[in-house]
């Protein structure tokens, strides 16, 4: 059953929430708490737009690894309005970039349409709430995204199915202020880029005539790949060497498939060090969790590995550390980033597999290198607290 995100959001928000947002906006709570329903649902079209694709859902996936879409807030979202709402505030300037990569030069428009949509009494208010919305949204996502250690595919899956769960919440005076006639038509973009992220239509397919043109229309996204430029040529190579061997040995049949052996054997020398991408299911703690390079992300491995350490840190009821590293490669700064990014997503899935959020303690990299290769110096360890 596909994850709703509108009622995940709706659900997570303290019941409070819209009196506080007014407080800090100097708008009532009642014309605040109207502003944020017919937002929130505009947010998700907008971020189910962007990403219902593969290419798109990898856009969205550099999104959620901003510093300021924090996981670990969405169990206190009522916390950020406290010390004159410093932190509402900081949530509120990262929001105002990431507003713009959702609706790009709409944004202005959005506003003015939920300012007057909801009885706001200053206009700039509504510009305030999403800036203040749209990061909260896309850290529910990111939970998401990282306790099914989602890729690209799963994330552009997630979003795609948005279409059809908001059918009924949209403002059409929202969607409107967005460029689209009705919300109809802004949902019917996001089911259909993610319709044709996975199949090629019959029309296209009959339109194609040839096996290289419908190899071309299932590649094609936002223009076709390089493979499927290419493809006429791999064809007609075939061709040729097929021509070639019946003229040189008219008596032997051809060969149905010269390439396997060459291809197959590069296959086990690339595979990666099994420590790397098979780790060992843990029984004690100390226990590592390891990525790929550059990946803050769960593998399906390191799920696998989380959730034995989540049984773990269960049944020892006691404190953790959860340490990140990161190899040498590249900029120290990126990879010390990389590392908290790493250890805060092992944190999250463990939290979603019901370890106690206060159990679990982030503790700064000892080392960016760890020990070892760099496939071993790409972990998260995760240690009985000191």
């Amino acid at each position: 059953m596909a994850v709703n995100l509108l009622e995940m959001v709706k659900e997570g928000l303290p019941p409070s929430f819209a009196s506080m947002a007014g407080g800090l906006l100097g708008e009532s709570g009642a014309a605040t708490g109207n502003a944020l329903g017919a937002l929130l649902p505009a947010i998700i079209a907008g971020v189910a737009h962007k990403g219902a694709t593969e290419g798109g859902a990898q856009s969205v996936l550099s999104m959620l690894n901003n510093p300021a879409l924090d996981t670990s807030l969405l169990g206190r979202l009522g916390s950020i309005f406290g010390a004159g709402g410093t932190q509402a505030n900081a949530m509120m300037n990262a929001g105002s970039m990431l507003a713009t990569s959702i609706f790009g030069d709409k944004v202005g428009n959005l506003s003015s349409a939920l300012a007057s949509v909801a009885g706001l009494a200053n206009p700039k208010s509504a510009q305030s709430l999403v800036a203040l919305a749209v990061p909260i949204v896309l850290t529910f996502v990111k939970r998401s995204v990282a306790s099914a250690g989602m890729t690209a595919g799963g994330l552009a899956s997630l979003l795609g199915a948005q279409g059809t769960l908001l059918q009924g919440a949209l403002d059409s005076r929202l969607t409107g202020a967005l460029g689209y006639p009705d919300p109809a038509s802004m949902l019917a973009t996001v089911t259909g880029k993610a319709a044709n992220a996975t199949h090629v239509t019959a029309d296209r397919v009959a339109a194609a005539g040839t096996p290289a043109a419908a190899a071309t229309a299932g590649a094609e996204d936002n223009g076709r790949s390089a493979f499927a430029r290419w493809w006429p040529w791999l064809v007609v190579a075939i061709i040729v060497l097929y021509v070639l061997s019946r003229c040189m040995n008219a008596q032997k049949a051809p060969e149905p498939a010269p390439a396997p052996s060459p291809v197959a054997a590069p296959v086990p020398a690339a595979a990666p060090a099994p420590a790397a991408t098979a780790p060992a299911v843990p029984t004690a703690l100390p226990a590592k969790i390891y990525f790929a390079s550059g990946a803050t992300t769960l593998s399906p491995d390191s799920q696998a590995t989380v959730d034995a350490v989540a049984a773990l840190v269960k049944a020892d009821g006691g404190k953790v550390d959860i340490t990140g590293y990161a190899d040498a490669t590249g900029d120290a700064a990126a990879n010390a980033e990389i590392a908290k990014n790493r250890a805060r997503a092992v944190r999250d899935a463990l939290v979603a597999a019901g370890v106690a959020e206060a159990n679990l303690n982030l503790a700064p990299p000892a080392s960016f290198t760890g020990t070892g290769g760099d496939a071993e110096a790409r972990r998260v360890e995760v240690s009985k607290a000191k």
